[in-house]
């Protein structure tokens, strides 16, 4: 492709009320907020409440395994709730709710905005997010997206051959992507935007009063979950000292109720099943994501222990591959390991060898 030209899109558009509904997150959304006046104490009165109760509902739906959230007729309620629902977040302070909720609502609006056409979805990322961004013509029909590098590198969701800028086709800084891609690509960013904006809002201590009965369901809810999870992962980690790094980080990061990539689920679900864990004990490592579907993940760990389709057990990834995925985490005894297996077997000889 020799040449790029840039396809005009009128994008003076008005966002509906209906949209701010859909994309809460948007520039446009936080302005029609604004002018609407809604303060902390207005939290008190009976539309305030079932403000916050729609805010509750929303981070429950987030629990879920179906994640249905179904938007209120009220749609200017519907379009408060989303700054009130980060605003219960930072007062319960828990990082890996927060992650949760902020996987639930990117994914609900990557659905929302496969259905939208490319001038709003071009208009959301360029206001919203002012990313250098624009729809192509000329060449392939394949990347009709082109967006620069810089914003590209900075929302990548997933550390996957794919993603990486050396199998990308780039032309003068921008990347060539698909429309799905793109969609993707904000999806990422709504789930930064959102963890950021909980992390750095400051709020008056009082609110934990004025929003105390939705706190408590939204934690009756949630803490059992999340115990259950913990419970589980710490449980299964007697040994984790014996770890390479690389799989001790996936740990820690499953944990903390972090998103792993493709990439990371598969390294760690296939380390953890050649050392003899069980089905149930890797599928519990997995409950504390913020996608965390239990059917779906069982049936991905059974696939790879071999318990299904072509009965064909998965081998983890060796150091090269984990290089490849930008997994490696190299330590002083990683010199010479070729396999992260042979790497534990190191470890846990040479431990049985000190306590003998």
């Amino acid at each position: 492709m020799s040449h790029m030209k840039k396809k005009t899109y009128k994008h003076e558009f008005i966002f509906t009320l209906a949209d701010l509904v859909k994309y809460p997150f948007t520039r446009d959304a936080i302005v029609f907020v604004r002018k609407l006046g809604f303060e902390v104490n207005d939290l008190k009165t009976a539309f305030g409440q079932a403000v916050s109760n729609r805010s509750m509902e929303r981070i429950i739906a987030s629990l879920k395994k179906e994640n249905e959230y179904i938007p209120s007729d009220n749609l200017e309620l519907e379009i408060l709730s989303f700054p009130v629902s980060l605003i219960m977040l930072k007062l319960i302070d828990d990082d890996m709710l927060t992650r949760k909720y902020a996987v639930f609502e990117s994914k609900r609006i990557g659905e929302l905005l496969l259905e939208e056409e490319p001038a709003k979805v071009l208009y959301i990322a360029k206001k919203t997010f002012n990313w250098d961004i624009k729809i192509v013509t000329g060449g392939s029909h394949r990347y009709p997206w082109a967006i620069h590098f810089t914003d590209y590198i900075s929302n990548v969701p997933e550390y996957s051959p794919k993603w990486k800028l050396v199998n990308r086709l780039i032309i003068k800084g921008y990347v060539l992507v698909t429309r799905e891609e793109v969609i993707r690509l904000i999806e990422e960013r709504v789930k930064k935007l959102i963890v950021e904006r909980v992390k750095n809002m400051e709020i008056a201590p009082d609110l934990s009063s004025i929003l105390g009965s939705q706190l408590k369901r939204i934690l009756e809810a949630w803490l059992p979950q999340k115990t259950k999870a913990l419970i589980s992962v710490k449980g299964l980690a007697v040994k984790e000292s014996d770890y390479p790094p690389c799989m001790r980080i996936l740990m820690e990061k499953a944990k903390k109720g972090e998103n792993l990539s493709h990439a990371e689920r598969f390294a760690l679900a296939t380390f953890l099943l050649s050392l003899g864990k069980s089905v149930d004990e890797v599928v519990n490592v997995f409950s504390t994501m913020p996608d965390f579907n239990e059917s779906r993940t069982r049936y991905q760990v059974e696939h790879l222990a071999g318990l299904r389709g072509s009965r064909k057990k998965y081998s983890p990834f060796n150091c090269e591959n984990m290089r490849t995925y930008g997994l490696c985490y190299a330590d002083e005894v990683c010199k010479g390991i070729k396999h992260p297996l042979q790497y534990f077997f190191k470890r846990a000889k040479r431990r049985d060898v000190n306590v003998a």
